[in-house]
C-alpha cells in the first residue's frame, strides 16, 4: 500500500495488491506506434462512480493521435541517455523498475524491452513526449480514446474484468517483476478505437492538474453537495461555496494551476476491476513515481509525416448476395453474451473480415414486458454489446452501427415465456459499403 498526501484528501482511494502475472514475449511497433481518435462528441464522467467521477458530461475533442501502448522500457532508456536524469527528476532505478543504471548507462532490464517503462514521474512523462515531438494527453483525451463514444465501463466494453483483458490484482511478494506484462499482452482488452493496455499494468499520467473540487462537474443544488464536498475538502458543509463553474466542453484541459497531476487506467496493484474503469480518477503529486506510474503520449497531428507510397491498384472484391444470419438471444432483462451467441458471432466475424467492403447493422429487440422507453434502453444495451464482442474479435468500431427497437418489433405475438425469449435478440442486418459494389 502506498501512502502519500494525495490519501489525505479522498481516504476511500485504495490502492493494494493481489495475484498473478507472467512475463511474455517483446512486441514489435510500427514507426509512429499511434492511433486517431476522431473528432466528435463523447460522455466523460460517470453517474455512478466515485464523487470525483460525477457527473457525466458532454465533451467535444477536436481530432487526435494517441500512442497504442504505453512507453516502453526500452524506447524510455533511449531518452534517458539522451535527455539525462539529474537528481532522478524523471524516473528511479531499483529492483522494482523495468529500466536499470550501470555507471551512467540506462538500459532495459533483462527480458524486459518490451514492458512498460515505470517508476516515472510526471516530469519524466512529460519531457519525454516533448522529446519525441508529441505531448500528454489531457485527461479527456485519455478517456474518450479508453472509453469511445458507446459509454463502455471498461476499455474493451462492458464485461467484468479478467486475467485475458487486463493486468491487475497482482502481488510482488509472490511474483516480484513478473506483476508487470509486456505491452499488447491482451489483444481481447483493446479499446473503442484499437488502444491497448487502458486498463492495468501501469497507471498513466495525464497533463492535466487534478480538479480537486470534484463539484465542479456536479450541480451545487444536489443534496449531497456539500456533504461529500466537505469530506473531500476537509471544510465545514456551511463553508463550501455553491456556485462552482462547470468545465470547458470543448477540449477540455484541467486547471492552469494545482497540487497533483490526473493519472488513469489502474495498474498491476489494483486489487478489483474498480480502478481499471475507464472512468475511475487517481491523483499524485508530479515528482512522484512508483513502481506501477507510466505513461503514453499524444499529439495533435503525428509527429512523423509519413512518406507517400504508391501501389497497384488492387482488383476489385467480388461480392456475393447478401449473407442471413441466425439472431442472437438474451435472458430476461439482460444483456450480456450467451455462450449460445458466441457461434452466430463468429460466422458474422467471418463473414465481416472475409468482404474489406462489409457492414452490419446490429438490432436490438426486446419482450413486451417493461416500459417502453425501459425496453428501447435495453434493446440499444443488447446491440451496443454484441457490437463490442465482435470489436474485441477484431472488427473495426466504424464498419458497424447499432438500432434499438425496443419491444415495437417482435417476431413472436403469444403471451408466453417461448415467445418472449424468442422477442429478446440481437438482429443481424449484412450490407456493403456503397462504393459501386453493393
Amino acid at each position: 500500500m502506498k501512502i502519500h498526501l494525495a490519501l489525505l484528501l479522498i481516504p476511500f482511494l485504495l490502492l493494494s495488491c493481489a495475484t498473478s502475472g507472467s512475463k511474455g514475449a517483446g512486441t514489435e511497433m510500427d514507426e509512429h506506434n499511434m492511433i486517431r481518435v476522431p473528432e466528435g462528441w463523447f460522455l466523460m464522467g460517470s453517474e455512478t462512480g466515485e464523487v470525483n467521477e460525477r457527473f457525466a458530461h458532454e465533451v467535444f475533442l477536436d481530432a487526435f493521435y494517441i500512442d497504442s501502448n504505453e512507453v516502453t522500457a526500452s524506447d524510455f532508456s533511449k531518452f534517458l541517455n539522451d535527455k539525462g536524469n539529474d537528481d532522478e527528476r524523471f524516473f528511479s532505478a531499483n529492483e522494482r523498475s523495468t529500466i536499470t543504471l550501470s555507471g551512467l548507462l540506462y538500459s532495459p532490464r533483462d527480458g524486459f524491452e518490451m514492458f512498460p517503462a515505470n517508476n516515472v514521474s510526471w516530469y519524466g512523462a512529460d519531457e519525454y513526449c516533448r522529446w519525441a515531438g508529441k505531448r500528454l494527453p489531457t485527461e479527456a483525451e485519455w478517456e474518450k480514446a479508453a472509453k469511445g463514444i458507446d459509454e463502455r465501463t471498461y476499455p474493451w466494453g462492458f464485461s467484468e474484468p479478467d486475467d485475458r483483458r487486463a493486468q491487475y490484482g497482482q502481488d510482488w511478494e509472490e511474483k516480484g517483476m513478473d506483476v508487470l506484462v509486456p505491452v499488447r499482452s491482451f489483444p481481447g482488452g483493446v479499446s473503442y478505437y484499437g488502444a491497448h493496455d487502458m486498463a492495468g499494468n501501469v497507471w498513466e499520467w495525464t497533463g492535466d492538474w487534478y480538479r480537486q473540487n470534484y463539484c465542479d462537474y456536479c450541480d451545487p443544488s444536489g443534496g449531497d453537495y456539500e456533504k461529500i464536498a466537505s469530506e473531500i475538502l476537509g471544510e465545514e458543509p456551511s463553508d463550501i461555496a455553491t456556485d462552482a463553474q462547470a468545465p470547458p466542453r470543448r477540449n477540455p484541459v484541467g486547471p492552469s494551476v494545482g497540487a497533483f497531476k490526473v493519472l488513469r487506467g489502474g495498474s498491476w496493484d489494483d486489487d478489483s476491476g474498480n480502478t481499471i474503469r475507464t472512468t475511475y480518477r487517481y491523483w499524485l503529486v508530479p515528482s512522484e513515481r512508483f513502481s506501477d506510474t507510466g505513461f503514453r503520449c499524444a499529439s495533435t497531428d503525428l509527429p512523423v509525416i509519413q512518406p507517400i507510397i504508391v501501389t497497384p491498384a488492387e482488383p476489385v472484391e467480388v461480392i456475393p448476395e447478401l449473407p442471413e444470419f441466425d439472431p442472437i438471444f438474451f435472458d430476461f432483462d439482460k444483456y450480456d453474451i450467451r455462450e449460445d451467441a458466441k457461434p452466430t458471432l463468429q460466422k458474422v466475424f467471418d463473414w465481416m473480415m472475409a468482404y474489406s467492403s462489409a457492414r452490419m447493422v446490429l438490432q436490438g429487440h426486446c419482450d413486451e414486458r417493461g416500459s417502453n422507453a425501459y425496453n428501447i434502453e435495453l434493446g440499444k444495451k443488447r446491440a451496443r454489446t454484441a457490437k463490442a464482442y465482435l470489436i474485441s474479435m477484431g472488427v473495426e468500431p466504424d464498419r458497424m452501427d447499432i438500432e434499438t427497437h425496443g419491444e415495437d418489433s417482435p417476431f413472436c405475438f403469444i403471451k408466453s415465456l417461448a415467445c418472449w425469449q424468442s422477442n429478446r435478440r440481437v438482429h443481424f442486418v449484412p450490407q456493403f459499403r456503397e462504393d459501386g459494389n453493393r
